[in-house]
């Protein structure tokens, strides 16, 4: 007899409900919610109850039959078709997130986003759609769970608090809805964050007036980045580059300390296809699992226009290995073997020589025109062709061994800085690039 494999489920569905009609355009909403591949899930809708009672009833459905993650939905939020998806993606690459939901309106004269940092003070309005940042809290109609945050929790996990206390003249009151207050406790009692997604914009709906609430276009999450040479650094940190002739790139990194103009994971980026003319990235593609390296090289190509370019500067193994034989283990040394591990976030993951960089960038189909040796660095330009060529095998990708061409013109730049605020390079003309942005169906300016 055959091995017996073990069936489990990835997620869990729920759909609190007072049982009123919905429209169809939620009905085929919810009819799009796919699950990743090779995920089973389970539906859970609660009829008639309080929402928070409602919230804690399947959640307690999720942890009985096993699920990793709960998804809840209103009933009056239609959430994009790649939402699932989209939020188990984030769930699966970031071990400490455990709470991370899309984005909708509250049903008001002028919406405003569910999303907050802080209570009492409204709510936060400095994001971006397309980009990804932590929150105290969210609204829960288009919020993905991690089932091991019930476990860590006491219950009820979900409560709606409205208390009027006076004593001795003095106003104790306190009220919480019932999302704010799980989330609340789940940044103060376990390990866990809480991340809203505004690549995830929903529509919320009041289906008796017909009336749809969203984002105002003149709030400033809609208003457009100003970025006229579709030039973009991913994983910036703290440096801010300025290309001599071409302008400054807009500034990517997820790290809110870097001060980036735009909060995403550079694993999964908002731009649509062949968005940018110039990919840049200095020091960050070595900060990825070896497993997932080819990937985030294919979504930063996926972005660039034919003819743009990647410009790429990494850490030298070779330069390392060298060292290592003449028996200069210094500081420089270990920072390119390991990262100088100042921050959770700094540390190397993966590691290159100039021939197996070359090897992973000519698999994609890019042309290395120039090339550098600068220290410990390897600093690299590349094209994309104008026309599409066919892609090399999966096993060409991930073979390394090649030797490098002794043809290509040097790039001339200046030395990759440590720490500082701008520095400055030769400018590289390039092509006016297009001016939309979409991803999966999402519009959006940047």
């Amino acid at each position: 007899m055959g091995e017996k494999v073990e069936v489990g489920v990835g997620v869990t569905l729920g759909i609190p409900t007072y049982g009123r009609l919905v429209s169809m355009g939620w009905a085929n909403a919810y009819k799009q919610l796919n699950p990743p591949i090779n995920y089973n899930m389970r539906f859970g809708q609660i009829w008639n109850m309080k929402v928070a009672e409602a919230r804690n009833a399947t959640a307690q459905m999720a942890l009985d039959n096993g699920s990793k993650f709960l998804l809840f939905v209103g009933d009056d939020v239609i959430v994009p078709p790649y939402t699932m998806q989209k939020l188990i993606f984030r769930m699966e690459n970031i071990d400490d997130l455990g709470v991370v939901g899309g984005i909708y309106c509250s049903k008001s004269d002028v919406p405003a986003p569910l999303v907050f940092r802080g209570n009492g003070v409204g709510s936060y309005w400095k994001w971006k759609v397309g980009e990804f940042f932590s929150v105290t809290g969210l609204g829960m109609d288009c919020t993905l769970i991690r089932t091991d945050v019930f476990r860590e929790l006491s219950k009820p996990w979900f409560k709606t608090v409205n208390e009027d206390d006076y004593e001795e003249g003095i106003s104790n009151a306190e009220s919480w809805t019932e999302d704010l207050w799980f989330c609340k406790r789940v940044l103060e009692e376990t390990d866990y964050t809480v991340y809203a997604d505004a690549s995830v914009m929903c529509e919320h709906w009041d289906f008796a007036k017909n009336r749809k609430f969203v984002m105002h276009p003149e709030s400033y999450p809609m208003q457009r980045v100003e970025n006229p040479k579709k030039m973009v650094d991913l994983g910036c940190g703290s440096v801010s580059w300025e290309f001599e002739g071409e302008g400054r790139p807009l500034r990517v990194d997820i790290r809110e300390e870097a001060e980036p103009d735009f909060r995403c994971d550079i694993r999964d980026t908002p731009f649509a296809d062949a968005q940018m003319s110039v990919v840049f990235s200095s020091h960050t593609l070595e900060h990825f699992k070896r497993n997932e390296v080819g990937a985030v090289l294919d979504e930063w190509i996926r972005i660039i226009e034919p003819g743009g370019e990647l410009r790429i500067a990494v850490p030298n193994l070779e330069w390392a290995a060298k060292n290592i034989l003449d028996g200069k283990l210094n500081n420089d040394t270990m920072n390119v073997l390991y990262g100088s591990q100042t921050y959770e976030e700094n540390y190397h993951k993966f590691g290159f020589t100039p021939a197996s960089l070359r090897k992973m960038l000519e698999a994609r189909g890019l042309e290395v025109v120039e090339e550098q040796l600068d220290y410990f660095n390897i600093i690299v330009r590349a094209l994309k062709p104008e026309k599409k060529v066919s892609e090399k095998s999966d096993s060409e990708k991930e073979d390394t061994d090649v030797k490098v061409s002794e043809d290509k013109k040097v790039m001339e730049v200046a030395e990759i800085p440590k720490e500082g605020k701008v520095v400055t390079t030769e400018a590289l003309q390039l092509k006016a690039p297009p001016q939309s942005l979409g991803s999966g169906g999402l519009e959006a300016e940047i």
